[in-house]
């Protein structure tokens, strides 16, 4: 049987840094890193085990797991339905145009379905 080392948090994103990413994976893992830790900071701050943050979700306590890991590839449908379950008001940006997401992300609740992007990248939540 091999040993294996526990390491701490660090020591894997030293251990992740050394190997070379592309561009796109190193945004993709940005902003999976980023709605994990979202997710992980909600459930903690409202004093919430996975278990119940999974039955607010809908969800099972397995896939909240994976979310907060950022091991579920999650679809643009499915963070919708996370934050208006969690009283969020999604905003979203491709950042291709000058100061956009800084200061008028893409509003979901105001935008209709023609003039909504295809090809959405950045996600941001932000409470209601």
């Amino acid at each position: 049987m091999v040993e294996r080392k526990k390491q701490s948090i660090f020591e894997l994103l030293d251990n992740l840094r050394e190997q070379p990413l592309s561009e796109t994976e190193k945004l993709y893992k940005e902003i999976i890193a980023q709605i994990s830790g979202e997710i992980m900071v909600y459930r903690k701050e409202h004093n919430l085990t996975q278990e119940q943050l999974a039955d607010i979700l809908g969800v099972s306590q397995e896939m909240v797991s994976r979310i907060e890991s950022g091991k579920e590839n999650l679809s643009l449908k499915r963070l919708v339905e996370i934050s208006l379950k969690l009283g969020g008001k999604p905003k979203v940006s491709l950042g291709i145009l000058k100061d956009q997401f800084e200061s008028d992300c893409y509003d979901l609740d105001e935008t209709t379905e023609a003039e909504f992007p295809n090809n959405l990248i950045e996600v941001v939540f932000t409470a209601a």
